[in-house]
Order: structure tokens, then C-alpha cells, then sequence
């Protein structure tokens, strides 16, 4: 385009188009002007190409790193399925022990029996969700490059499971005080386990139980690990919907 305009502008100067009175030297301020034009125009020509390409560049960035954010959020929407029954169970149960435990018709027998026989002593591990394509778009700045309401997404998706490891964190603290202090006193190993439940070691402790020392601390910690396993369960399934709402959000953006 620019050979174009460069012959142009020569063939206007050859004819003798200018007036007559013009002079050698502004015909050549004339020829050096529109070399100058010439030259803006190329590197105005060369930015828009160079720009276009970059753009181009960084939207394929960003469908590659959206292609692995997808393929992450599946893995972690196939593994929050797995597991979720198996935490609403074990949640479910706690919350039918600390019940019967609140029944009119409970005594000391009871709550010993619930503690010693049925309950477990299990606290949380961490899901260890993927982040390491939103890290990674977040360090190298390709996150601005996204829609305006993915990245709003996205942002209020790992807020989310922060303030939930935060919750899980502290209600797992409580719940290991609780049995750590119960402990101290009553021994729970073993206490499901028919062919140790017998052996001396566990048979001492259920002897001679004060009720006003036994039952705060049973029903404490029973409480305790109840409140542990709701919240677990609250966050899975509030992770769970959001990132099945993001994996339907970033599914068009993988389209070329």
C-alpha cells in the first residue's frame, strides 16, 4: 500500500501537476513531506499489526489456560462428588447421636454407651482443590484478558473456598481441643473394636464415672464434632454448585 502511494506521489511530480512558480525547493519539501507521511503511516500500519498479533497471542493464551481451568474444575466437581456422600453420612450420624443424647429419656448409661460404642473419632482433611491455572493467570497478568463477568466469577469462586478453609480450619481446631481434653480421661481407643473393648485398658475407664465430670465433656465434644462435619458438608455442596456453574461459564470460551 505504501509502494502504491510512494508511485502515485512520484507521478504527480513527473507531470508537472505543481504551478510553475513553485520552486526546486518546495518541490522537494513537498517530496520530503510525503515521505514522512509515508513512514508515520508504515509504523501506524506496523503498531496494528504488531497489536493484532499480540492480541491474538494472548487470547490463545488465555484459551489454553482456560482449557486446564476447565479440565481442573471437572476433576474437582468428579472428586466433591465422590466424597459428599460419605461426609453427609458421617454427618448425619453425629447429628442422630447428639439427639438421642438430648432425649428426656437419656441417662448416664446412654450418653457412656453412645461415646464408648458408637461414636467415631474422626476429624476433616482439607480438600485440596486445584488452583495452580488461576494462580498462574493471576501472576502473569493474563487474568485481566478474561470477560469482566468470568473474572467476577472466578474471583468470588476462590474467595469462597478460602473462607471455607477458614471455617473447616477453626471448627477442626475446636473439635481436636474437645476430644484432646476428653481424652485426658476416658480412653476411646480401641472402644469400637469388639476384641479390645473388653481388654483391661478400655474396661477401666467406663468404672466409676462421675456424670457431672463425664457428661460436659462428652456431649462437648459430640457437639463440637457435629458442628465440624455440617460446616464440611455446608462447603462442599456450596463449592460444589459453583463450580459446576463455572464449568458451564468457561465451556464457550474453549470454542474457537
Amino acid at each position: 500500500m505504501i509502494k502504491i502511494f510512494r508511485r502515485n506521489r512520484k507521478k504527480v511530480l513527473n507531470e508537472g501537476n505543481l504551478p510553475a512558480r513553485q520552486s526546486g525547493l518546495k518541490r522537494y519539501l513537498i517530496y520530503a513531506v510525503g515521505e514522512i507521511l509515508l513512514v508515520m503511516i508504515g509504523i501506524l500500519l506496523a503498531l496494528q499489526i504488531n497489536n493484532w498479533n499480540e492480541k491474538q497471542k494472548e487470547q490463545k493464551k488465555v484459551r489454553i489456560a482456560l482449557t486446564s481451568l476447565h479440565g481442573e474444575l471437572v476433576k474437582d466437581s468428579l472428586e466433591l462428588h465422590a466424597v459428599l456422600n460419605n461426609v453427609r453420612r458421617e454427618a448425619h450420624q453425629n447429628q442422630q447421636l447428639l439427639d438421642r443424647a438430648y432425649q428426656e429419656s437419656a441417662n448416664l448409661d446412654t450418653v457412656v454407651g453412645i461415646v464408648r460404642n458408637e461414636f467415631s473419632v474422626l476429624w476433616v482433611a482439607h480438600l485440596k482443590y486445584s488452583r495452580s491455572t488461576f494462580n498462574n493467570l493471576k501472576s502473569t497478568g493474563s487474568f485481566e484478558s478474561l470477560p469482566e463477568s468470568l473474572k467476577l466469577g472466578l474471583t468470588d469462586f476462590y474467595s469462597t473456598q478460602d473462607y471455607w478453609h477458614n471455617v473447616i480450619s477453626q471448627a477442626n481446631l475446636e473439635y481436636q481441643n474437645r476430644y484432646g481434653e476428653f481424652s485426658k480421661t476416658y480412653n476411646l481407643i480401641g472402644s469400637r473394636d469388639a476384641k479390645k473393648r473388653n481388654a483391661y485398658v478400655c474396661q477401666s475407664t467406663w468404672e466409676d464415672i462421675n456424670p457431672k465430670h463425664f457428661i460436659p465433656r462428652a456431649i462437648s465434644m459430640i457437639g463440637a464434632k457435629n458442628v465440624l462435619w455440617r460446616n464440611f458438608q455446608d462447603e462442599l455442596e456450596s463449592v460444589q454448585l459453583k463450580t459446576r456453574s463455572l464449568i458451564k461459564e468457561i465451556k464457550p470460551y474453549l470454542r474457537d
